[in-house]
Order: structure tokens, then C-alpha cells, then sequence
């Protein structure tokens, strides 16, 4: 992100995603989908300091993201968006960064957004 370092989360991220099998993906798209994350995280509140399953829990949050990625981007970047979010969410759970109860609850609040 420029100006910005990214999250320790969306760089350990950025990197499982390039070793899994099939997951290397060119650099450039795997900037984008930092980006993408980084923009979540910080709209949610998220900073290193505080921990970032309550955030996820909190509905009120990601309604802000959605209004947010809805009235500044068309519907396809909203949707890829939301698909890398997706992603990053079961690294969050495979990593154990997150228990399967905020993953869960987290995953039931995307859907409905990422279904529209």
C-alpha cells in the first residue's frame, strides 16, 4: 500500500497464498488482493495493537466496509474484493489466528454481501 506497511496478517497471508499448491499467482494480482485486504482490515477498525476477532463479530463493521467498497467501486471489484476477503478469512481460521466460532459468524455475514 503506499505510504503504508501492510498488516503482519495480509503479508504471512500474501505468502501462504503464493506456496500453496496452485496458488502462485503473478505479483501484480497478489498486490491487488493486499490491497483489498489491508482496505478491510483498516475499515474495520483493525490495528496490530487490539485483537481482530471481536472485530469480525461485529456486524456494524463489516456494514461499513460494504457501504463503503458499494458507493466507491463498481460491482465486479466489490465482488473480487469480497472473494479475497473470503480467502483471507480461512487463512485467518487455518493459521488459527481466529477460533471456527468467528469464522463461522464471520462467513454467514459476508455471504449475503458477496451473493448480491
Amino acid at each position: 500500500m503506499k505510504g503504508r506497511r501492510d498488516f503482519n496478517e495480509v503479508t504471512e497471508w500474501a505468502g501462504w497464498r503464493q506456496r500453496r499448491i496452485g496458488g502462485g499467482k503473478e505479483e501484480e494480482q497478489v498486490m491487488k488482493r493486499k490491497v483489498m485486504i489491508n482496505r478491510f482490515l483498516a475499515l474495520v477498525g483493525y490495528n496490530e495493537e487490539v485483537e481482530l476477532s471481536p472485530l469480525l463479530m461485529d456486524h456494524t463493521n463489516i456494514e461499513l466496509y460494504d457501504g463503503y467498497m458499494l458507493k466507491t467501486f463498481e460491482q465486479g471489484t466489490v465482488r473480487a474484493a469480497y472473494c479475497s476477503i473470503n480467502n483471507f478469512i480461512n487463512y485467518l481460521l487455518y493459521s488459527k489466528l481466529i477460533s471456527e466460532a468467528v469464522h463461522k459468524m464471520t462467513k454467514m455475514t459476508i455471504k449475503p454481501i458477496i451473493s448480491n
